[in-house]
């Protein structure tokens, strides 16, 4: 969990709404049930996560094509 948070930015709305479902997943995770809340939730961070990747992956491809690398 902590390694997800850390590689977040914490001024930037969508990292804090994986944020908080990295967390959501943690606290249903305790209960040791898989259950259909946490099927939805960790649905929900796959889709944030996949949406974050492509951001840094266009960005990554964008400073390579423009020689960027501040």
């Amino acid at each position: 969990m902590n390694q997800i948070i850390l590689h977040l930015n914490p001024g930037d709305s969508e990292d804090q709404k994986i944020d908080g479902l990295v967390k959501h997943v943690v606290t249903l995770s305790h209960t040791g049930v898989y259950s259909a809340e946490l099927a939805k939730v960790l649905v929900e961070l796959r889709v944030g996560a996949q949406a974050c990747l492509k951001v840094e992956w266009n960005r990554v491809k964008q400073e390579s094509k423009s020689g960027d690398h501040s």
